[in-house]
């Protein structure tokens, strides 16, 4: 397995662990049903967006990237008030300038920086949290470009 493989599918891992630590809180802080009734509501199959088009509901805004082309975007309805909209997509940028991007987007329109991740060399990426949503922003170097996964949280 190449190193590029395994940074990939470590980003992926992180990624897959930030969203089910924003739904373990999520649903725990929320209201819980009696014990008496037992939830009739399912956590719903994802919606996915047609090849290469956002999910209705994905804040197109913190798609930084004017040369983005999106692979794939997805949304989970988790109860009436907790959904989830993903988005990957390939860039012509740098890993780099796609970080500084983001590094300097994100607190100049009120995202506060939980985690910014930069310990690896071919990845980069941000959990970031505003009064309404949770965001989480994988970068992954690819050639002279990148990929980005991003996932908006909205509660």
């Amino acid at each position: 397995m190449s190193p590029k493989t395994k940074t990939v599918i470590l980003v992926a891992a992180a990624v897959a662990i930030l969203v089910g630590i924003i739904l373990y809180v999520s649903l725990r802080n929320g209201p819980s049903a009696p014990a008496a009734q037992p939830s009739t509501t399912a956590l719903s199959s994802p919606a996915f967006a047609p090849k290469g088009e956002l999910v209705s509901g994905f804040p197109k805004e913190l798609i930084l990237d004017n040369s983005a082309a999106i692979t794939g975007s997805y949304s989970i309805n988790y109860s009436s008030s907790t959904n989830q909209y993903t988005a990957e997509w390939n860039s012509s940028s740098s890993m780099s300038a796609l970080y500084d991007a983001y590094k300097a987007y994100l607190p100049a329109h009120d995202w506060s920086i939980l985690n910014d991740i930069t310990k690896f060399p071919t990845s980069r990426g941000f959990y970031v949290r505003n009064a309404s949503s949770d965001v989480s922003v994988a970068i992954i170097a690819q050639g002279n470009g990148a990929q980005v996964v991003l996932t908006y949280l909205a509660k």
